[in-house]
């Protein structure tokens, strides 16, 4: 094997050009994207590509002018090898109303790896942007960020309820037993016995725990909406009062995250406990390909009101189990709300840690106190449920 010097292979990185794309770009982007995302390219471009970095009515006051992306991109004599990409929110901190830039899409050509391409690319990217934030990222990518001094911040509990089982569960959970026994089962027919049995046990448990709950969910006056209209920015507004960090939930960035997002659909539920607005629930079904999932995007309410928290989960699961699905996820950073999902029968099964960069111009309030839930970045994209 040939082995080139560590003097070469800075030499080639050199010569990369990496810089902001611009909308004149977009069909070299597209070539990459095709390679570097082969069999998922077409959830990528081109409408969740035109929707998050085109459309989103929050990039022009991060990145500048309506021809800039918040995109940047390594380039090798006029063709793109590498991009790292920023899908700009509204942020709430300390008070005041900012922007985040979430580190998404970040990945270099095969080819050009261990060059510092990519180290180079999310410096770029991280610059841009007052406040620079990743959830879900390879090793790598998370070494990256540690090299450019980003903070951990309160981990992202990702939560999971199991309410039915198929044959293969059962078979999965034998297999790591004994494959023998496994083989046997399905054989036999037992896997498909186990399945129906422990099915009916997560039902019964899950009605015990419900039960508790049901008299406040049929004291809410829900409704079910398209969108939402500004009625809810108050609400929002109070909520975030109570956080250090956290997504400025606005009718606008519902209404582009929930409703326009290309390749899912989301039910939406707006909560009134007499007349007054006190939450509002955002889930949806997995589709093929992925696997008979249901996710709770966002199931949000006052700070300490648990009961209302409990009853939009009861009614997240119920609508759920009348899809039969095999198990709900859900994720939240708050410590009491994962406390409220535990007594209803989750268990967090991952723990995501945020990373984040904040420019000294910045005063983040809490950085302990940060409000995540499952739909604020880009954990939720078809066709995967992570």
């Amino acid at each position: 094997m040939v082995r080139i010097s560590e003097s070469v292979v800075t030499l080639i990185a050199q010569k990369i050009d990496v810089r902001q794309a611009t909308l004149s770009d977009r069909e070299a982007i597209f070539d990459f994207i095709a390679a570097a995302y082969q069999g998922r390219e077409e959830f990528k471009i081109p409408h969740r590509w035109q929707w998050q970095f085109v459309d989103n009515p929050f990039r022009n006051a991060e990145v500048g002018n309506s021809e800039e992306l918040p995109i940047w991109i390594a380039i090798d004599r006029e063709r793109v090898i590498g991009q790292s990409c920023a899908m700009i929110e509204p942020l709430q901190t300390a008070g005041k109303e900012c922007q985040v830039g979430w580190s998404v899409d970040t990945v270099v050509h095969s080819d050009y790896r261990g060059q510092g391409i990519g180290l180079r690319l999310q410096q770029a990217n991280q610059d841009a942007h007052d406040i620079f934030m990743s959830v879900g990222m390879s090793a790598a990518n998370a070494r990256i960020k540690q090299r450019l001094g980003a903070t951990v911040l309160a981990p992202l509990n990702v939560m999971q309820l199991r309410l039915n089982y198929a044959a293969e569960n059962v078979f999965q959970r034998l297999r790591g037993f004994s494959p023998l026994a496994a083989g046997s089962a399905a054989r036999t027919g037992i896997d498909r016995l186990g399945a129906i049995a422990l099915s009916r046990s997560a039902r019964r448990q899950w009605e015990a725990r419900a039960q508790l709950h049901r008299n406040k969910l049929d004291a809410l006056q829900l409704e079910q909406v398209d969108r939402f209209d500004e009625s809810i920015d108050g609400f929002s507004e109070r909520v975030g009062n109570h956080y250090g960090l956290i997504v400025r939930r606005t009718a606008e960035y519902l209404n582009w995250k929930f409703v326009k997002q290309p390749h899912v659909r989301y039910a939406k539920w707006i909560a009134r406990d007499e007349g007054e607005l006190c939450g509002w629930l955002i889930a949806r079904l997995c589709e093929r390909p992925e696997p008979q999932f249901g996710v709770i995007a966002d199931a949000f309410a006052m700070p300490g009101d648990d009961t209302t928290l409990a009853a939009l989960l009861v009614q997240a699961v119920d609508y759920f189990r009348s899809h039969k699905v095999l198990s709900v996820r859900a994720a939240t950073s708050v410590d009491n709300d994962r406390k409220v999902y535990e007594s209803l029968g989750f268990k967090s099964f991952r723990k995501l840690i945020p990373q984040c960069h904040i420019k000294p111009v910045v005063c983040l309030a809490d950085p302990v106190n940060v409000y995540l839930s499952h739909g604020d970045h880009d954990l939720d994209q078809f066709p995967r449920a992570r």
